[in-house]
């Protein structure tokens, strides 16, 4: 604050020059308060991560298991075994193929009797 008696020696121009210092100051001092507390902000985030930090020095989490892995042998077993039941599903098919068209040649072919080529 600024005594009365300096105010009534001053000119109307030196108040007014005065003013927009007066602001500048409230301005810096506003900053500086903001300032003080991002630093408190700063410091309380930084404390919280120390304490996770030592609190979980293994990492965020349940631990990764250990990764499986196939021997040569069991990839061959597994191999050959898939081979076999492809094989056999072609099969199966085919063969449901083979008795589908025998089924149409039979309606097809005439009908003759088995005694009747033969003569005794």
């Amino acid at each position: 604050m600024v005594p009365v008696r300096l105010l009534k020696r001053l000119s109307l121009e030196q108040i007014r020059s005065m003013i927009p210092a007066k602001k500048r100051l409230d301005k810096t001092a506003k900053l500086e308060r903001a300032r003080k507390k991002l630093l408190r902000q700063l410091k309380t985030i930084d404390k919280k991560i120390a304490s996770l930090e030592k609190a979980g020095a293994a990492g965020p989490g349940r631990p990764r298991k250990k990764k499986r892995t196939m021997s040569a042998a069991a990839k061959r077993k597994i191999g050959t075994a898939k081979k076999k039941w492809w094989a056999e599903h072609r099969r199966k098919k085919n063969k449901s193929k083979r008795t589908a068209k025998a089924a149409v040649r039979a309606k097809k072919a005439p009908v003759t009797s088995p005694s009747a080529g033969q003569t005794s």
